[in-house]
C-alpha cells in the first residue's frame, strides 16, 4: 500500500524551540543587565561622585534602555559618577539629580505644569530653589528650540540652542556680565546619548554654571525632543487617517 512522503517536521520545532530560547535569553539578559547596572557600585563614595558631578566641565549623560520612566547616567572620564531620575508618579515632570549610585541626592527639578512652554523650576539638595529653565515658544524663522537658563534672582546664565538639522544642542554660557559669551556644547551623539562640554577655548570657567542646571538641561532637552517625536507621530496618524476617508 503506498504511503504518502511526509515531511519530518523535527528539525523546524527544533530551530522554532532554539529560536524561542535565543529570544528568551536574550531578554533576561537585558533584564539582567539592567538590574546590574541599577546595582553596579562606583569607584568613588558618594561625596566624591558629588564634588566631582560639581565641577568638572565633560560628561557623557547615557540613558538607560529598558528602564520604567526616564534614566540617565551621568559619566566623568568614562567613570559613572551619577544618575538622572524621573519619578513617574508625579503631576508633572520631575527629575531627581543623584551622585554615586543614587546615594546621595544634589538636587532636582520640576516642571510648571501649567505654563506657556516648558518651564522647570530647579532645586538644590536643601530643596532651595537656585533657578529656571525657560523655553522660547515663538520662534517663527527659528526652527529647533532654545531654553534660556536663570539663577534664582532671574540674571541671564546660559541659553541653549538646538541646531533643527544636526540635533546639536549648542549652550552659550555667560560670565557676571552677561555680556561675554563662554561657549559649550550639549550634544546628542547618539540617540538618547548626550556629550556635555563646558569649556571655552582655552580658558574654563566653572563656576560660570551650577551643574544642575546642566543635568536639568538634559533632561529636559530630551522631554522636548520626545514631545516632538510623539507630536510628529500623532501627525502621521492623521494624515493617513485623512488619507483613507
Amino acid at each position: 500500500m503506498y504511503t504518502p512522503y511526509r515531511r519530518n517536521r523535527a528539525p523546524r520545532l527544533l530551530v522554532g524551540a532554539l529560536t524561542g530560547l535565543l529570544v528568551l535569553g536574550a531578554g533576561y539578559a537585558g533584564w539582567s543587565a539592567l538590574m546590574t547596572e541599577r546595582r553596579r557600585p562606583v569607584n568613588y563614595s558618594a561625596q566624591e561622585c558629588a564634588d566631582k558631578l560639581m565641577n568638572s566641565n565633560n560628561y557623557q549623560i547615557n540613558k538607560i534602555p529598558l528602564s520604567w520612566g526616564t534614566r540617565f547616567n551621568v559619566l566623568v572620564n568614562g567613570e559613572k559618577v551619577g544618575t538622572i531620575d524621573e519619578q513617574v508618579l508625579s503631576w508633572g515632570k520631575h527629575f531627581d539629580f543623584y551622585a554615586g549610585n543614587s546615594q546621595k541626592k544634589i538636587g532636582h527639578a520640576d516642571e510648571r505644569v501649567i505654563s506657556f512652554g516648558l518651564v522647570a523650576d530647579v532645586f538644590n539638595e536643601n530643596g532651595t530653589q537656585i533657578g529656571k529653565l525657560d523655553e522660547k515658544v515663538l520662534k517663527f524663522l527659528d526652527p529647533g528650540h532654545t531654553i534660556r537658563v536663570y539663577d534664582k534672582d532671574g540674571k541671564l546664565l546660559a541659553v541653549s540652542n538646538e541646531r533643527a538639522l544636526t540635533m546639536t544642542h549648542t549652550t552659550t554660557i555667560y560670565d557676571s556680565s552677561e555680556k561675554n559669551e563662554l561657549g559649550g556644547t550639549v550634544e546628542e551623539y547618539f540617540r538618547n546619548n548626550f556629550q556635555v562640554n563646558l569649556n571655552s577655548g582655552e580658558e574654563t570657567k566653572p563656576e560660570i554654571l551650577d551643574r544642575r542646571f546642566v543635568l536639568a538641561l538634559v533632561a529636559m532637552e530630551y522631554e522636548l525632543d520626545q514631545r516632538e517625536k510623539e507630536q510628529k507621530a500623532e501627525e502621521e496618524r492623521k494624515r493617513k487617517k485623512d488619507d483613507k476617508d
